[in-house]
């Protein structure tokens, strides 16, 4: 089994999102010792999206400049990171109401025509079918089922428009609140996450 784990937290290791996403991997990696594991954080290691870079990630391989070869390097990898995954496991902390920018630059690099979708006459379909993701969300206030989550239907549509159609959520929400205490909140969630692992089979 071919794992992948994307941490975007500014606060690294210390972030809730990463008590989630580590409790996952490791829930994972005692089931089947034998995953090969992919760390991809994000903090401090993806810039926005250049003009520059859009066009060298637009243009086939076979037609860029050796310097849009150069540009386009990082967004190939991250690609063969996704395409050679089994399982997806993504931490999604909200600031502003929205996911962090850095995973959003993720997306916009992983989001390639004719590589992880295509269109076709009825339209756009995702290349990237046969995996399980998981995604961990936390959250300061509770906004699940409200007009204020922009993150759910955002991410659904992502992960759906490149063929990811097996994907669980799991919320932490309230965090900041003091209406339940931080413990019982990520208990909570890391009960979830595994009950999830143990419906995961391996490749």
């Amino acid at each position: 089994m071919n794992l992948l784990c994307i941490n975007p937290s500014i606060f690294g290791s210390t972030g809730k999102s990463y008590e989630l996403t580590d409790h996952a991997v490791a829930g994972l990696l005692a089931k089947y010792p034998d995953v090969h594991l992919t760390n991809r954080d994000l903090d401090g290691s993806i810039d926005h999206l250049s003009l520059a870079e859009f066009e060298a990630n637009s243009t086939p391989s076979s037609k860029r400049t050796p310097e849009q070869a150069q540009l386009a390097q990082f967004a190939d990898l991250l690609i063969e990171e996704l395409q050679a995954a089994d399982v997806v496991v993504i931490g999604v902390p909200m600031y502003n109401f929205a996911m962090p920018t850095t995973l959003s630059s993720w997306f916009d690099r992983v989001l390639r025509a004719g590589v992880t979708f295509g269109y076709t006459e009825s339209g756009p379909k995702g290349l990237l079918g046969d995996k399980r993701v998981l995604v961990c969300l936390t959250r300061g206030g509770t906004y699940l089922g409200s007009e204020l989550d922009a993150q759910t239907p955002l991410l659904k549509t992502l992960t759906g428009f490149v063929g990811l159609t097996d994907v669980s959520f799991v919320y932490a929400e309230g965090l900041s609140q003091g209406v339940r205490s931080v413990d019982e909140i990520m208990d909570g969630a890391r009960k979830q996450i595994t009950e999830w692992v143990q419906n995961t089979e391996a490749a």
